[in-house]
């Protein structure tokens, strides 16, 4: 491949005149001098197709009836000149280094011929509250893993960056499914492969209720038949060689979709797996004798608070700003007023955005006081006990 190899974006839209422009100007905007950008127009009936044909030039354009983004991806494969393979949907953004970034940090590990991915900002529309993905939570040598990134959920597909040579390996993308076909992609694509990971965030990823995944009824049933099939999949990755056994994989990832509505087949077959399966002896990663309390009363609270018991820790008590909350149970914890935990607990905010509400309990005295992202490597390397375990026991 020559040093500056020819990088594709591809840019699929179907009725996207409301942020189009942002994303097209911000891959015209990218400092990598090699790129061109395809826009392909899936039977919009707005303005899309004015909007792309007054780029003249700087861009590719290509229109095709409505047929979903799988279709609309899958064309751009076909017609794209590049190297390398880079998606950015019509409503997200590039930061402007963002192909330099990658195509140099996959010339500094030494092999062209891998996958790169990275940081990823996501942005609430229109209040514009933002959140990354945290995908270093693992450890930058879980998340070059291409198995454990995609059924973590740690890549954000616009962040990708594939060699086209893949697509000619492994296809294209499935059409069948309208929500869930690019991690089904990414599956098939990284299962056996190791990736780059970049710690930086490089693309801004808009939510807003017009999404597919928002608006899509069938996005549950999708889900719940690809992750079964995923685990199903898993069951010949020898993930050891990565450090993480199977017991310790199918852990996690019970307690995350224990209580997730739809997801029925993954639930079964998780429990089907961790009951045939003994419970491995591991080091310690996680004391078991501290004081633990809570904060934010929630899901991601009641997620975490699973966590630890099916793991045979107990949480002393769950605290909240909101004194609504107070008296309540969580996941049969009493919630209680922050005046009541003791300023040198162990306090783990449980939100998904937690670097507002530790600086705002650390300026109220509190002394030890992480995020529930700074804890999922120790609870992944932490396998359940069945005894503990109300859906195994």
């Amino acid at each position: 491949m020559s040093t500056n190899p020819l990088v594709s974006i591809v840019i699929p839209v179907y009725n996207g005149s409301n942020f189009m422009r942002e994303a097209i100007d911000s891959a015209l905007a990218q400092t990598y001098p090699n790129i061109e950008i395809l826009v392909v127009n899936d039977g919009s009936t707005d303005d899309t197709r004015e909007i792309a044909l007054s780029y003249g030039d700087k861009i590719c354009y290509f229109e095709k009836e409505n047929g979903g983004v799988a279709t609309a991806l899958n064309l751009a494969v076909h017609e794209m000149k590049g190297e390398y393979f880079s998606w950015l949907s019509h409503d997200d953004w590039y930061t402007p280094d963002k192909v330099e970034m990658e195509i140099r940090a996959l010339q500094a590990g030494g092999d062209m011929n891998r996958a790169v991915y990275s940081e990823c900002d996501f942005v609430s529309w229109p209040d514009g509250a933002r959140w990354p993905t945290g995908c270093s939570r693992f450890g930058r040598d879980l998340a070059e893993v291409g198995w454990f990134a995609v059924i973590m959920g740690l890549i954000s597909g616009c962040t990708l960056l594939i060699p086209k040579a893949y697509f000619d390996i492994y296809g294209g993308f499935d059409a069948s499914m309208r929500a869930v076909n690019d991690y089904e992609q990414w599956f098939r694509m990284f299962k056996d492969k190791k990736l780059v990971y970049v710690d930086k965030s490089l693309v801004g990823s808009r939510v807003h209720e017009g999404q597919v995944t928002s608006t899509y009824q069938g996005m549950r049933d999708e889900e719940d038949r690809m992750y079964a099939w995923m685990l199903e999949e898993l069951q010949q990755v020898d993930t050891e060689a990565s450090g993480i056994g199977h017991y310790q994989l199918y852990s996690m990832k019970l307690s995350q979709w224990v209580d997730t509505p739809g997801l029925d087949r993954v639930r079964a077959t998780l429990i089907r797996f961790l009951r045939d399966m003994d419970e491995p002896v591991v080091p310690a990663y996680i004391e078991t004798d501290e004081n633990w309390y809570v904060y934010c009363a929630g899901r991601a609270a009641r997620r975490f608070i699973r966590n630890l018991r099916w793991r045979g820790i107990s949480v002393s008590a769950v605290s909240d700003s909101n004194p609504a909350r107070w008296g309540t149970d969580v996941d049969g914890v009493p919630c209680i007023p922050p005046e009541e935990i003791p300023r040198d607990a162990r306090v783990i905010v449980a939100n998904a955005q937690p670097d507002a509400v530790m600086a705002q309990l650390r300026d109220q005295g509190f002394s030890h006081v992480e995020s529930y992202q700074d804890w999922q490597r120790a609870l992944l390397m932490t396998p359940i006990k069945k005894s503990c375990c109300e859906v195994l026991a």
